[in-house]
Parts: structure tokens; C-alpha cells; sequence
């Protein structure tokens, strides 16, 4: 039997309770976006912007100037209008390599998928219902709800 040392058996511990409560915080707080985390994922990111950049620390660093500016020099791909991320995917830990990975964006207000193809150089598609759009990087963006969107990386029309 191997022994661990007594750091990584906490640290073991730790990210057993922290997975276990991953599915309450996804169910209260991202509601409408655990649908879209298959069952095998292996890691998940999950960002509530708005309380994140409501913070005291940011008001008084003023992160929420630098983010617009972040984002319109296109250093950062997290527009100022939404309000939570959610990230997953399957990691094959031997490899250290994605298999695939999935991420949602919940937006303030409505937005028109159209947009996501201007800003990236992309084309409008259909995938079954929804709209889409194509991005020269062989990315497809998903209008989920009109203020929902999301992707599935690597391309893949029916996953």
C-alpha cells in the first residue's frame, strides 16, 4: 500500500468535498447551465462575474474600466455584459491533454449571436434550431437562449 504524505491526503480530502458540492453550487447558483456539463466531465471553472466585479476590491481598482478595455483590445474574450461562465471538460490526466471542452456564457442582456461572428471573423450557420456561428479557428458558437451562449471544443455539429 502506498503512503501519502500528510499535505497531499488533505489536500485529497479537500478536493473531494469540493467536487461534492460543485452540483448544489451549479444547481442554485448557474441555473440552466449544469445541462450542458456532460456526466464525465473532470473539471469545471465556474465565474459569476457579476459578483466578481461588484466586489469592493474591484469598485476600488477599478476592474470593471479595465475589463471593457481588456475586452475592446481584445486581449480578453469575457465581454463586460456577461454575467457567469461556466467552463468544463475532460481532461485525460495521463496525457495532460483536453479531450474536450465546453463552456456557456450567461449575458445581462439578450445577444444576437450575429455579433459573435463579426467580432471573430466568423460566418452565421444553423445547427438543428439554433443559430450558430462558424469562426475561422473551426469553432462553432451556439445561440442557446437569447442570452445564453455556448461552445464545444473540438467542433463537433452533434455533440
Amino acid at each position: 500500500m502506498l503512503a501519502f504524505p500528510l499535505r497531499m491526503q488533505l489536500c485529497f480530502c479537500a478536493l473531494l468535498l469540493a467536487g461534492s458540492s460543485v452540483g448544489n453550487i451549479v444547481n442554485a447558483q448557474f441555473d440552466g447551465m449544469r445541462w450542458a456539463l456532460p456526466t464525465d466531465a473532470n473539471m469545471v471553472v465556474l465565474i459569476d462575474a457579476e459578483k466578481l466585479f461588484g466586489s469592493r476590491l474591484a469598485d476600488k481598482e477599478r476592474w470593471d474600466g479595465k475589463r471593457k478595455a481588456a475586452y475592446e483590445a481584445g486581449v480578453s474574450a469575457l465581454a463586460p455584459d456577461v454575467s457567469q461562465v461556466m467552463l468544463g471538460g475532460l481532461l485525460d490526466l495521463e496525457l495532460g491533454q483536453s479531450v474536450w471542452e465546453v463552456a456557456l456564457a450567461r449575458f445581462s442582456e439578450g445577444r444576437d449571436i450575429s455579433s459573435v461572428a463579426r467580432r471573430f471573423g466568423g460566418s452565421v450557420d444553423r445547427i438543428g434550431e439554433r443559430m450558430a456561428a462558424r469562426l475561422p479557428n473551426d469553432i462553432f458558437v451556439v445561440q442557446v437562449t437569447d442570452n445564453l451562449i455556448g461552445t464545444h471544443i473540438p467542433a463537433n455539429r452533434q455533440s
